[in-house]
């Protein structure tokens, strides 16, 4: 069933390539390029290196037997249609790409319809494009982009994507996940997505937010403003707080969790913070040193769906979308861009989009193979896979078909699987066992917190 399904959908996205290219009028009149070849080519993302303009055209031949000058590519890479080309494909995939709901998802998400993940990644380009694409500035590259990601947890796939350059806030994507958002959704967010309106927005749809809270924020209980670690400190002989309160000037009413922290991990998120300040040539206040002694979440989850010793254990998963941008780079290679033109720097960036959303809709394949063994699948393993010996360009060029490769897959399921570690759970083993959430001096919960 589900091969059939999956072979469909490529082919649909094959059918796709042509007439997008037409579209967009990317191919208008009888050349040597095809619009497979230049989207296959492209696409043919390589873990071991950079692949210049001279790679690429040698693929093209071996691969499509197609004979073009380095001269003629450069010219297509840096026209304008052949970006708004890219990008038609990236989206229509995003809204064709085949989805599985993790079934095996019970435990502490079993009250929600989807989890979703968002955050941005800083990518930093040549000062050629600086001023299509402009960047932090300061230590940071003076040209940059920022992919945001919609991570949808619970059907581990890509709910959305969007390129921006570099110097563009994270506060700005904050409600562009509202329209998409269903009854009983919930939403995680770190800091730099914390916004009021954006949290009332979430509340509207019927949906749920789990937040870190920006501790500058101002605090009310019972309409009172009060000092939020005077408040906490009064509670201190409690390892989990859990209060009701208001937030802001426009008393967004909420719970307030924080989860108290040993000693050791209390000293290394100090010796961070104050590293952090030096960089800035600055010192912490007393007050921002002692509340490091505290973790704490904002929520509108009710209390009798989930309790507070569960918040820290859902939020731990945030950490899913961090690794999903590592393995973009590190794999991928999705960071390594060069060139000194806009438009050349665009089309291999959604180039390599592209490829992500297709090697994901085959993850997905293996996804469900791993739940029927009772194992879970070891994302950074796939990507490997996929990409070694170049099984995902002589996919792209058709070398063998998709049911051939579903069946590769099927064949080395069992060497994708993640290792056993009897010591340590995961982030899934944790919220299906609904595994209370406490911090030890050698507990495994201060990587994704501190």
């Amino acid at each position: 069933m589900m091969k059939s399904i999956i072979t469909k959908e490529l082919k649909k996205y094959q059918e796709k390539i042509e007439e997008l290219s037409i579209k967009t009028e990317f191919i208008t009149r009888k050349v040597k390029i095809t619009a497979e070849s230049f989207v296959g080519t492209l696409t043919s993302v390589n873990s071991e290196e950079i692949l210049s303009d001279e790679r690429l055209c040698r693929n093209m031949q071996e691969d499509y037997k197609i004979d073009i000058k380095r001269q003629a590519l450069n010219k297509r890479l840096h026209e304008t249609k052949s970006v708004e080309y890219l990008k038609k494909i990236t989206e229509s995939l995003l809204e064709n790409s085949y989805k599985v709901t993790d079934k095996t998802i019970k435990g502490l998400l079993s009250p929600f319809k989807n989890t979703y993940i968002e955050d941005n990644s800083g990518i930093s380009l040549q000062e050629d494009v600086k001023e299509e694409f402009r960047g932090s500035g300061g230590n940071a590259s003076k040209a940059g982009m920022k992919i945001y990601l919609n991570y949808n947890y619970t059907q581990k796939s890509i709910a959305d994507l969007k390129i921006t350059e570099g110097v563009r806030s994270d506060s700005k994507f904050t409600d562009r996940i509202i329209s998409i958002l269903k009854k009983g959704d919930l939403v995680l967010r770190d800091l730099g997505f914390f916004k009021i309106d954006s949290l009332k927005n979430i509340e509207e749809k019927d949906a749920y937010y789990l937040s870190r809270y920006f501790l500058a924020t101002n605090l009310y209980i019972n309409d009172k403003k009060i000092d939020l670690l005077e408040f906490l400190e009064s509670k201190k002989y409690l390892n989990v707080i859990d209060e009701e309160v208001q937030i802001s000037t426009k008393k967004l009413s909420t719970r307030l969790i924080a989860i108290r922290v040993s000693d050791k991990i209390y000293n290394e998120r100090v010796r961070k913070l104050k590293k952090a300040y030096q960089r800035r040539r600055k010192n912490p206040k007393k007050e921002t040193l002692k509340l490091q002694r505290y973790v704490i979440f904002i929520t509108n989850i009710p209390k009798d769906m989930i309790e507070a010793n569960y918040i820290g254990t859902i939020y731990r998963i945030r950490w899913e979308i961090e690794l999903c941008f590592k393995r973009w780079k590190s794999i991928l290679k999705i960071d390594r861009l060069t060139g000194t033109n806009g438009n050349r720097t665009l089309c291999f960036i959604y180039a390599k989009l592209i490829a992500i959303i297709l090697i994901n809709n085959f993850k997905q394949y293996a996804l469900t193979l791993a739940y029927q063994r009772n194992r879970e699948l070891s994302t950074d393993k796939f990507f490997k896979w996929i990409l070694d010996r170049d099984r995902f360009q002589r996919l792209l060029a058709k070398e063998f078909s998709v049911t051939q490769f579903l069946e590769m897959i099927s064949n080395n399921i069992t060497r994708l699987f993640k290792d056993k570690r009897l010591e340590r759970l995961s982030s899934l083993d944790l919220i299906l066992t609904s595994a209370s959430f406490y911090y030890s001096d050698d507990g495994i919960y201060l990587g994704m917190l501190a």
